[in-house]
């Protein structure tokens, strides 16, 4: 990694193979499980976060556009730091009865936040690349079994991700 912009990371070729082929491995795993994978807008209007009432506290780390070029936007857009803020008011425009779940989404996208020091920049920095799921399910019973589900999944991802690993840096 090179640390030029505080707060952000450039990841160098060696690096990047390493993330694709990890996030390979929990896309392979993770559609074994159901997930599917899912694209959803990075950049939203702030009219659409406005529309959240909910979500009042979502707006504090957001990262503004306010302008293109020289042109002043109508509106500002905002950099999606999650997907909760652009998936749930989606989602809920398929969900129309129990025929619908369970729905598992898989999302492999860029996410914003506000810059941190550079001590972390692998952990918490912006403009990373993000795994992030999101499941809706009937009842508790299942939403219980899911977690364990994707807890030994994750688990076992991360063993066969060590192993790995292991194995190319003897």
């Amino acid at each position: 990694s090179d640390y030029q912009i505080p707060g952000y990371m450039s990841v160098l070729p060696y690096g990047t193979a390493m993330k694709s082929l990890f996030f390979g491995m929990v896309e392979k795993e993770m559609k074994n499980i159901g997930y599917e994978r899912y694209e959803f807008p990075i950049i939203i209007p702030e009219s659409f976060l406005v529309k959240q009432k909910k979500m009042e506290d979502f707006s504090k780390g957001v990262l503004w556009i306010s302008e293109a070029g020289k042109i002043k936007l109508k509106e500002r857009w905002y950099l999606r730091p999650s997907g909760e803020g652009v998936i749930y008011p989606v989602v809920k425009n398929w969900i129309r009865s129990y025929k619908d779940l369970p729905l598992k989404i898989l999302c492999l996208d860029t996410f914003f936040r506000k810059p941190l020091p550079n001590k972390y920049p692998f952990i918490a920095g912006s403009g990373k690349i993000m795994l992030e799921g999101h499941s809706f399910f009937i009842n508790e019973f299942e939403i219980i079994n899911e977690i364990k589900l994707v807890s030994k999944t994750i688990k076992d991802i991360f063993k066969s991700a060590k192993a790995f690993i292991e194995k190319f840096s003897k």
